[in-house]
This record gives C-alpha cells, sequence and structure tokens, in this order.
C-alpha cells in the first residue's frame, strides 16, 4: 500500500477486473503517481486531512487508471464499425494529472493585495459645520 492509494482502492474504481498479471505494474504506477503528486504538491507529504488524503487518493487512482486503459497513448482507435477518440490527458501515454485534478488538491492561501500601504479613493474634504465657523 502507497502513502495515499493502494492496489484495492485502484481495482474497486476500475470498471472490470485488473489481472493478476497486471497487478505489480499498477503497484509500481501508484507508487510513481503519489512521488510525482508529492514533487508538484510538497505539502501533501505531511498532510493529515481526511478530506484532503481521500481527494489525493481520488487524483493518482484516476491517473494509474487513465495510463492502465492507455498504455500506448492512442488517441484515436477504428474497428469495423466502431471508433473512439481520446482527449489529451487520455492520451498522452503517460502518467499526468489534470490542471483541475491538481488545483482541487492545492491549498488555499490568502494572497496580500497589492503593495504595503492602504489606499483609498481621493475624497475632497467636505468641511463640517463646526469648521465653517472658523473660514
Amino acid at each position: 500500500m502507497g502513502q495515499f492509494a493502494g492496489l484495492d482502492d485502484v481495482t474497486a474504481r476500475f470498471e472490470g477486473v485488473i489481472p493478476a498479471s497486471r497487478q505489480a505494474w499498477v503497484t509500481t504506477r501508484i507508487a510513481d503517481a503519489e512521488a510525482r503528486l508529492v514533487e508538484m504538491l510538497p505539502s501533501l507529504a505531511t498532510e493529515t486531512s481526511p478530506v484532503r488524503l481521500a481527494q489525493a487518493k481520488q487524483v493518482i487512482c484516476d491517473a494509474v487508471l487513465r495510463l492502465y486503459r492507455n498504455p500506448a497513448g492512442a488517441r484515436n482507435e477504428a474497428a469495423q464499425d466502431y471508433s473512439v477518440g481520446r482527449s489529451d490527458p487520455a492520451a498522452s501515454g503517460e502518467l499526468v494529472f489534470t490542471d483541475a485534478e491538481i488545483a482541487s488538491l492545492r491549498i488555499a492561501v490568502r494572497r496580500r493585495g497589492f503593495g504595503t500601504i492602504p489606499i483609498t479613493p481621493f475624497r475632497p474634504h467636505q468641511p463640517s459645520p463646526a469648521d465653517r465657523l472658523y473660514w
């Protein structure tokens, strides 16, 4: 079992049966996916939030299954009356994460506004009735 996902997690998400001869390959690819994900998002290495860990498990399983379903990276496939086309992430033939998957795992950080001095819009001074006594 890997840090985030294991063979059982990938098998549970797969619509078919992963043969015993391919299970070692899937386990290796899970480890590869976890290493790549932690490299991209170092904060995952020490993560303890169950929600974020569940998201990481889903992202890793989806990436491994994309590669398992299409290891050669074929974009189009046709046989007699059957034809299928795949999108870029599914047709890469590499272990990749989509931008949406990475965004779902990023920690939201509140960013400071531009500059360090607060700026307010210019408003001309409106004298109060008390100020008018001195004018």
